[in-house]
């Protein structure tokens, strides 16, 4: 069954369901409430399996890691979301280097004086699990946007690489502005959901927002206009 065919079984199910102007039980809309939950999770895992169809084989996409340095461990970042990010990143780039394919890194060389990602400190050095090996290009930036001031369009142009899956931190931070401006130059981007991460954050009201609500934010500002966002569950899962 497609989507469209889930979403004609979806109307007629409408269709047949109690209105508000029916006598109906409490235990019928119930039952229309299990229904519409069950069709939205068939259509989520379609909607995911449709976005990978373009990247069943991931064969000269280059995987780009956004800002994985010592400095995010810092705990004044307060709590984060995906702890378990690192040991995704950790098999995909297993994956990547077994195959042979491009891996490149982007650090970020901070210019503020209480940046714990200011070069010569211990937080300035890449993340065991996500450290380049020899050979893999080191991007050094000094915004949150990896393109702006540095040479990482022209070398992607010049070595032919249009297609990126990005990884790294922080979601709302260099990963949103980094995945932006790959879109609007017209690379391929894909974004690995579980892949990256970020932090509680207050809204501009006020609200305390979790880590977890504040990422999924970010992945909706980026879905579908400037990426598409997939986990490395369904990729790796895909390319077996």
């Amino acid at each position: 069954m497609g989507v469209n065919d889930l979403e004609l079984s979806f109307e007629s199910r409408l269709l047949a369901a109690p209105s508000r102007s029916d006598n109906a039980s409490p235990g019928s809309w119930q039952t229309c409430g299990k229904v519409l939950n069950r069709i939205a999770s068939q259509q989520h895992s379609l909607t995911q399996n449709q976005k990978m169809t373009a990247l069943q084989r991931p064969a000269g996409a280059l995987l780009l890691l956004v800002d994985l340095q010592k400095a995010i461990d810092h705990p004044s970042w307060g709590r984060r979301n995906n702890p378990l990010a690192e040991i995704q990143i950790a098999r995909l780039l297993d994956h990547w280097r077994s195959n042979g394919w491009p891996v490149w890194h982007i650090r970020h060389d901070s210019t503020e004086p209480g940046s714990h990602y200011r070069p010569g400190q211990s937080g300035h050095e890449f993340k065991s699990e996500a450290a380049p090996v020899t050979g893999e290009p080191v991007i050094p930036k000094r915004t949150n946007n990896a393109f702006i001031g540095t040479n990482l369009e022209a070398q992607l142009r010049a070595q032919g690489h249009d297609t990126l899956v990005v990884v790294g931190v922080i979601t709302n931070n260099s990963v949103e502005a980094t995945v932006r401006m790959a879109g609007n130059l017209g690379f391929t981007t894909y974004l690995l959901s579980d892949c990256c991460f970020t932090f509680d954050r207050r809204d501009w009201n006020g609200t305390l927002r979790s880590a977890e609500d504040v990422h999924a934010m970010s992945l909706a500002n980026l879905d579908p206009e400037y990426c598409t966002v997939i986990t490395a569950e369904t990729l790796l899962d895909t390319d077996k």
